[in-house]
């Protein structure tokens, strides 16, 4: 069922760690054009809705919250907000909630976190669907679980100095990107009262 009349021939796993699989496929398109070895990057823990991994837009204070993520592949550090894999199992809403206890200590009551949809980041590569969410009235709910490698402290910002800083690239992750512009009409309307 691939669109444009892609098919895919063959797969074979390139690598796979605990968390992702790269495959290599070998795709033909209607037109009779091949490619082989087709990177096409997957998450380890499939589903058929494809949801991989949950942001937040989390909201402390009134102002929003970034981390400021050290980056290996791009060899410096990221302005993000908050996100992280779907444990198997884990419905989207609590992964959101999961991940805002455990990168910046704090958390939003139920009604307080609104969905803002999806989204692919590469749908050209990778078999993922984020599910994003703003989360308004966070509080301090528990100790920061620093276990994962370059996570950065929590900074806050009013929603001019966030469209300030994507306007000028100082923030360039995708999922954030798109967290915020989906996120910042509610975030405006609360700044002007």
């Amino acid at each position: 069922m691939a669109p444009m009349g892609l098919h895919r021939n063959r797969r074979r796993i390139g690598i796979r760690n605990s968390r992702w699989i790269v495959y290599l496929d070998d795709v033909i398109d209607g037109a009779g054009r091949r490619v082989e070895d087709f990177l096409v990057l997957a998450p380890a823990v499939e589903r058929p809705d494809l949801l991989t991994g949950a942001a937040v837009v989390p909201v402390i204070g009134g102002r929003v919250g970034l981390l400021r993520n050290e980056r290996h592949p791009v060899g410096g550090a990221c302005w993000e907000i908050v996100k992280g894999f779907i444990d198997a199992g884990e419905a989207p809403a609590v992964a959101a909630r999961r991940e805002l206890r455990e990168e910046t200590g704090h958390d939003c009551a139920a009604h307080d976190l609104i969905p803002l949809g999806t989204f692919l980041p590469e749908a050209a590569a990778m078999a993922v669907r984020g599910a994003l969410f703003l989360a308004r009235d966070c509080r301090p709910a528990a100790a920061l679980d620093n276990h994962e490698m370059g996570l950065g402290q929590i900074s806050l910002f009013t929603p001019a100095e966030i469209m300030e800083m994507v306007h000028t690239s100082v923030i360039e992750d995708a999922c954030s990107l798109i967290g915020l512009f989906r996120a910042m009409p509610w975030l405006q309307s609360q700044d002007a009262t």
